[in-house]
């Protein structure tokens, strides 16, 4: 699979892998949102994992009952 993000000329060696690593753990089940924010989430602000993938759309939340 090739993804291209952040920026056609510009990608952020950091963060780059990082979004693969976060994607290939949202595909291998369900998580809740807690759940992905105790993992994920940071104050960091050169470190947006969330963020940038959520920012991409390569990110889906969904409410459920």
């Amino acid at each position: 699979m090739k993804l291209e993000m952040g920026g056609a000329n510009n990608p952020d060696p950091v963060t780059e892998p990082l979004i693969l690593d976060l994607l290939e753990w949202l595909a291998n089940g369900e998580r809740t949102f807690e759940d992905v924010m105790g993992a994920w989430r940071t104050s960091c602000p050169r470190l947006t994992v969330w963020e940038d993938a959520n920012d991409r759309g390569l990110i889906a939340t969904e409410q459920v009952s």
